[in-house]
């Protein structure tokens, strides 16, 4: 059985802006998600502030995926247990098929939250 959780945060997507003491995670809606803010001699390394950004603005996804790849691997399980293994074997392109877009949904959040667009 499948129990539909309905969210309350803000929906997604969310993008990050920067500016020059701080970066921010906004909503599609323009809705202010989070502000990390460079305190008076804080630094941030490498590009860290930016890739913490990143990772934030990517959490809608990265939910959405979670969620669509766990409903879809309760599917599976079940249908694998119940199923005759010759069925099964008639159906793998199908199901490969399917998993591969689970796959790309997963691999789009991942790839958001990196910043390799």
């Amino acid at each position: 059985m499948i129990i539909q959780v309905q969210t309350k945060h803000t929906a997604g997507p969310w993008e990050v802006v920067n500016r020059p003491y701080e970066t921010n995670i906004v909503s599609e809606s323009r809705v202010m998600i989070a502000d990390i803010i460079r305190m008076e001699g804080q630094t941030y390394g490498n590009g860290q502030r930016e890739a913490n950004a990143r990772l934030i603005a990517a959490a809608p996804e990265l939910l959405e995926a979670l969620q669509d790849v766990h409903t879809h691997f309760i599917g599976l399980a079940a249908y694998l247990e119940t199923c005759a293994p010759d069925v099964i074997i008639d159906n793998l392109r199908t199901t490969v098929t399917a998993l591969k877009r689970k796959e790309e949904l997963v691999a789009a959040a991942i790839h958001k939250a990196r910043g390799e667009f």
